[in-house]
């Protein structure tokens, strides 16, 4: 057997996992550790990002001060939930001696060097007295130099090398394309379930395992029809006299030989009425460690209303009337050359009745009717711009919609929503429930600029947004992306996609029907790393639809949000031509790039892909400008020696 330290502690590593995999392990002697892995692995990390922002201070443009503060803190409320007697808790000592090196106050420098002492009378490793021993030293050179650079005077204290050799110096201008012999190694076999499970633990009993695919779990088994009226407890007489309401869905027509062919789709409902103390009963169900009354005035109102939007009771086996009229208020120069269109007011019936579950989703031909004014619709194959007539569902006042003509060529964006256009951080349960549920939607930092940009630049550039979100919830997505965003169409997940496979795949099947609707084409994707269908159908519609994906974008929420710990998997971008893609970090990297010339990476933003699983823990996030990556192969060197010498 390998007395090498690094075999050692990945023997060491391998054995901690194994024993937390196993059942009932956790009640034996020796095996107390193993429900305290997730500790350790939450310390390691905090250790690694400590160590590498202040070794790599020279190089980093960012103020560590009110990172490490925080990160200190974090290691201590973490190390105070172990047992320091139990088996296997000595593994954590290099993470202690890195917040005691780095601790500011007096209360951080003791209670530090306490632990260390105390590890250090359990395992008796000489290094780790060493440790403890040289720690007022490093305090007192603070001023001078970091105490990263203070430990190479220290030769018999074993440290990490000051700078990774996995990382080297970007040019101080541009940031040459990555270079593919440099890459970080990741075993691209990994598999990451052990993991993902326990950030899930982690999170709390109350947190579904729906967010390890970026679906949000407050957004998932809403009741519907019967079941809203059997938990409100209501009859169908009680309803026979309740408007009936529609929820009509932003549309795309394509050019057929038959004329203009428009994907009518919505949903049909009535809203029963809800007294507001079981409106707070309904929206605490959704709640995670917080109750309505404790909200603000502005988030209470908003929790209501989302909640009365979601217990309705849909309406099946009825007949949905649209009437067509060409009254669309265009933006100038914000919806990507939207114009009205001259011609086209009519009456359709639609073809199908609503499901049983009150949806409809039809494809309806337009005549071409001649206008008061003798306008008239422009066929598609002779123009570029994109026409706009506006939808009303008969009967009701609350479905109208706009309906967009979008030519047989061209560019179209299929844009998701959470977490690229609005701050919804669906990886962060509680927080992600509140600016879902309460808050009121925010943009995702300057990201209107870069569309409304898009949309004055790029002729005739069709919007679509598409998102899993569930009928019920879309109202405000709607109601924000038309405040913040240009016009265009839109997709939400039907109530018949209500498990969380279906919510997955929906995603694809909405991809699917847009590309085949138009054939000649050209889509931008947008999305972020979170969401596990992205990851896999974006670099599919490549090889499944060959020419017609012109640029994919995906922001690297791992990069930015220390909240989002969850791994992606890039490998179905291997053999995919870098300058179609890009992984970026803020929305000002895609201020240079070209997506009517196809080159869609900014050269200056470091694309880091290894084709595996990523994640924080391996520190090999795709294009991450942070200055603090690392990598587990290299942490595991830290720990070893700390542990085995």
């Amino acid at each position: 057997m390998s007395n090498d330290p690094v075999d050692m502690f990945k023997r060491y590593a391998h054995g901690l996992e194994n024993c937390k995999q196993q059942k009932n392990l956790s009640q034996r002697r020796g095996y107390d550790f193993a429900r305290n892995f997730h500790v350790y692995e939450q310390l390691f990390r905090l250790g690694g990002e400590i160590y590498t922002m202040r070794a790599e201070l020279k190089t980093c443009s960012l103020s560590p001060e009110y990172y490490m503060e925080d990160r200190v803190q974090q290691i201590r409320t973490l190390y105070e939930q172990l047992d320091p007697t139990a088996p296997g808790s000595h593994a954590v000592v290099w993470p202690i001696f890195v917040a005691a090196a780095e601790s500011v106050s007096e209360d951080h420098r003791q209670y530090f060097t306490a632990a260390l002492k105390r590890i250090y009378s359990i395992a008796g490793y000489a290094n780790i007295s060493r440790g403890f021993t040289i720690l007022p030293e490093l305090w007192a050179q603070r001023s001078r130099k970091s105490w990263t650079s203070a430990m190479l005077e220290y030769k018999a204290l074993a440290i990490p090398p000051a700078y990774p050799p996995a990382y080297p110096p970007a040019h101080p201008m541009i940031t040459p394309a990555p270079d593919l012999s440099n890459r970080v190694h990741v075993n691209r076999r990994l598999e990451p379930g052990s993991y993902i499970h326990s950030i899930i633990d982690s999170l709390g009993s109350d947190v579904s395992s729906y967010v390890a695919s970026g679906v949000p779990q407050f957004f998932q088994d809403f009741p519907s029809g019967e079941a809203v009226a059997s938990s409100l407890g209501i009859h169908n007489s009680d309803l026979d006299a309740k408007p009936t309401q529609v929820l009509n869905l932003p549309a795309y027509a394509n050019w057929t030989e038959e004329g203009w062919s428009v994907r009518v789709h919505g949903n049909v409902y009535k809203q029963p009425d809800i007294s507001q103390k079981k409106l707070d009963d309904l929206a605490n169900v959704f709640l995670i460690d917080v109750d309505i009354d404790e909200l603000s005035e502005p988030e209470q109102k908003q929790a209501r209303n989302l909640t009365a939007s979601i217990y309705v009771v849909q309406q099946g086996d009825l007949n949905v009337t649209i009437d067509f009229e060409n009254d669309v208020d265009v933006r100038p120069d914000a919806s990507g050359g939207v114009i009205n269109a001259e011609g086209g007011a009519q009456s359709i019936d639609l073809p199908y009745k609503t499901t049983s579950e009150g949806d409809f989703d039809a494809f309806v031909v337009l005549q071409n009717i001649t206008s008061s004014n003798n306008g008239h619709l422009m066929a598609g194959n002779a123009t570029s711009s994109i026409q706009a007539l506006n939808m009303y569902a008969r009967g009701t006042d609350t479905g109208n919609a706009t309906a967009y003509l979008v030519p047989p060529t061209g560019f179209t964006i299929i844009s998701d929503i959470d977490d690229i256009l609005r701050v919804t951080k669906i990886y962060d349960p509680k927080e992600g429930l509140l600016n879902s549920f309460a808050r009121e939607f925010t943009p995702w930092r300057n990201m209107p600029e870069i569309y409304a940009n898009w949309s004055a630049t790029i002729p005739n550039f069709h919007f679509h947004y598409l998102t899993t979100t569930p009928e019920q919830a879309t109202r405000n997505y709607m109601e924000f992306i038309y405040k913040t965003y240009p016009l265009g169409s839109f997709d939400t997940r039907p109530l018949n996609f209500s498990d969380v496979s279906a919510t997955l795949s929906i995603r694809k099947a909405l991809l699917d029907k847009i590309f085949q609707t138009f054939p000649q084409r050209k889509f931008v994707l947008m999305a972020d790393t979170s969401n596990s269908d992205v990851m896999k159908d974006y670099p599919q519609l490549v090889h499944d639809y060959p020419g017609q994906v012109q640029c994919i974008f995906l922001r690297n929420t791992t990069a930015t949000d220390s909240s989002d710990l969850f791994p992606y998997d890039t490998s179905g971008f291997e053999g995919i031509d870098q300058r179609q893609y890009m992984f970026f970090v803020t929305p000002d990297d895609l201020k240079n790039v070209d997506i009517v010339g196809g080159n869609c990476h900014n050269q200056a933003v470091v694309q880091n892909v290894t084709f595996g699983y990523q994640w924080r823990e391996l520190g090999n996030a795709a294009s991450s400008s942070r200055c603090w990556n690392w990598t587990w192969g290299w942490l595991s060197v830290i720990a070893a020696l700390f542990l085995f010498l």
